[in-house]
């Protein structure tokens, strides 16, 4: 099934700006976003088919923590998350004539086991963790600046 997600929050949005992507708001892709929950992984794979071959949408990034842990991440840091996030522009005529097809949407695919299993209070717990990590990796990254 489909989890219809509201638009991401302004005050998120500016929290993310600020620790993830150092104030670069270019970075920031995923305010518009849904999440597509699968029963097997063949029908996942079949959904990352069809979006790839999808005229109307370009696919600008593709970032799967199905088996591997993607680049600038850590185990620790996706807490057991197990998903694929396809970042897409829609590149139609009318999105053209809307000037929006510039803008990046993330469709989040996951296994419906996994999505089970994160309830509000587990993704809040995420949330905390995944801000503590990024935090403490930005004070290591300033304390090595003074110290050899």
């Amino acid at each position: 099934g489909v989890q219809f997600a509201r638009i991401k929050p302004v005050r998120r949005c500016l929290d993310k700006i600020d620790m993830a992507y150092k104030g670069d708001v270019s970075r920031l892709v995923d305010v518009c976003r849904q999440t597509i929950f699968f029963r097997c992984i063949r029908d996942l794979h079949a959904c990352l088919d069809a979006i790839a071959t999808d005229p109307s949408l370009e696919v600008v990034r593709v970032k799967s923590t199905m088996t591997t842990t993607p680049p600038g991440s850590t185990p620790q840091s996706l807490a057991g998350l197990r998903f694929v996030s396809v970042n897409v522009r829609l590149v139609t005529p009318e999105s053209r004539s809307l000037f929006c097809s510039s803008h990046v949407c993330e469709v989040l695919l996951m296994l419906t086991k996994f999505g089970d299993c994160l309830t509000p209070e587990v993704h809040k717990h995420y949330l905390a963790f995944r801000n503590c990590t990024r935090t403490m990796s930005d004070l290591w990254a300033f304390y090595r600046l003074f110290i050899p």
